[in-house]
């Protein structure tokens, strides 16, 4: 029954029906607390802002997997200089979806000379997904696992001797945690998918930057930190666009937004919509005169709900404009006819975010203490836009009131935004890529000198 409360509650979330929410938050968080396995971990993250309360799901979660094969009896073979390192990533999301539109370029960029690459593949896809045949053809092997036990993975893994093994899905639908829990390789580490810590034995490390887990934060996150230069997230120069962005009015026609309104949006997922983080949107729209919110609602019981929960904080529920579901070309040219991207919080958008950041979109977020809410802040941190991560709510809105009402401040920022967009780290992805590679290297290097995992820090 306990599994059923946090159900409940992202179903609840899903449709954006907020009657007695903080009550039941309140119930499923000290239930946590208390040492029960109330809610999957990943339906932790979306509404709950506390490390202490994500690490504690996240062990119930996984301690309750059933036994493991024994780990301690895996002594691997060193690689001999001329051959090649192994990296396998397990994903069930190689396909059109968040962590394929940001991981692709990488597989692609991936030293081939270096690094034999190996995907163990736990999804479905269809023939013709595009995002699936662009990730196969980058790897030198792709397995489908789907029907394969943890075990019979782990064996195999093991036989192919990989080096590094990187999951890519973590504790979220057709995660496979409890293969790197049995120890398929002598280096592991999770990456992007789940933004989290999983509390889980053997895996090693978590992919970050110093803005997403600074040093305090450490103790909340059973992994060690591999801490990339610049920024934690990878991104995908290859993402097309649709052609509407280069005619901004039509496109603003097409989309239903009024002609020379100033237009705010969030295309983040209907479960990441708080009541506060709502309310902070209801009072922006109040304060800045004829101005729109786009949003991305998938549900006509959400968008209802939106439009009366508008309503009841005395905004013309008109003001609200939801847009469809789209293919990834016309939604990225949604974002080109926005003005100002608003952040949800405690979970960021991630790739939302960098999406938006791609289509020189300005995003106003807010940081708190955990990864899942540190996510834009690090991402605008790397684009040299740290004003745009606001302290408190109170800062949150005048931020974006000023962004909408000072013409001038707004362009100052749209340039500066255009400018890293083409200098800045965060897009530069055979950097990025390369960064990971070097961390791989310095966290095996550790593991053949017999050191246990620590903190390392990738130069730049």
């Amino acid at each position: 029954p306990s599994i059923y409360l946090g159900n409940v509650l992202n179903t609840k979330m899903r449709i954006c029906d907020w009657n007695g929410l903080d009550a039941l938050i309140e119930q499923i968080e000290s239930r946590v607390l208390s040492g029960q396995r109330t809610c999957p971990p990943f339906q932790i993250i979306s509404f709950s802002g506390s490390a202490d309360v994500q690490k504690r799901a996240a062990a119930l979660w996984v301690n309750a997997y059933p036994a493991l094969p024994d780990a301690s009896n895996f002594i691997p073979r060193q690689k001999r200089a001329s051959e090649k390192i192994r990296i396998a990533y397990f994903s069930a999301d190689f396909q059109s979806h968040p962590v394929s539109y940001l991981t692709a370029e990488m597989f692609e960029l991936h030293d081939k000379t270096q690094f034999e690459l190996i995907a163990f593949s736990n999804g479905h896809a269809s023939e013709s997904d595009p995002y699936r045949a662009r990730v196969v053809a980058a790897f030198d092997q792709f397995i489908d696992i789907r029907a394969m036990s943890d075990e019979e993975v782990v064996l195999l893994a093991r036989q192919m001797e990989v080096d590094v093994a990187i999951d890519l899905t973590g504790l979220t639908q057709g995660g496979r945690t409890g293969i790197l829990m049995a120890r398929a390789a002598p280096v592991q580490m999770h990456y992007l998918g789940y933004p989290a810590t999983t509390s889980a034995i053997n895996v090693d490390y978590m992919i970050a930057d110093t803005v997403l887990v600074p040093a305090e934060m450490q103790q909340h996150y059973s992994e060690r930190m591999m801490y990339l230069p610049h920024c934690f997230q990878v991104s995908d120069r290859q993402r097309p666009a649709a052609s509407s962005t280069e005619n901004r009015l039509e496109g603003r026609m097409a989309l239903g937004l009024p002609e020379g309104s100033f237009v705010f949006c969030s295309f983040c997922n209907s479960y990441k919509i708080t009541p506060e983080v709502f309310d902070s949107w209801m009072r922006i729209l109040q304060a800045v005169q004829g101005s729109v919110l786009m949003l991305y609602a998938d549900s006509e019981i959400a968008q209802s709900n939106l439009r009366h929960e508008a309503q009841t904080r005395g905004v013309d529920a008109n003001r609200l404009v939801f847009g469809a579901r789209v293919g990834v070309p016309d939604y990225l040219a949604r974002l080109a006819n926005c003005d100002l991207f608003l952040d949800t919080l405690p979970y960021n958008g991630g790739t939302t975010a960098n999406d938006a950041l791609w289509m020189s979109l300005p995003l106003l977020t807010m940081a708190g203490e955990t990864m899942t809410s540190r996510m834009a802040a690090s991402l605008l941190h790397a684009l040299g836009l740290d004003e745009l991560v606001a302290l408190s709510w109170a800062d949150y809105e005048a931020k974006a009131i000023e962004l909408a009402t000072q013409p001038e401040h707004y362009a100052t920022i749209k340039l500066q935004l255009a400018a890293a967009r083409g200098s800045s780290p965060l897009f530069n992805t055979a950097k990025t890529t390369e960064a990971i590679e070097h961390g791989y290297c310095m966290a095996l290097e550790r593991y053949w000198q017999g050191l246990a995992p620590d903190h390392l820090f990738v130069p730049a």
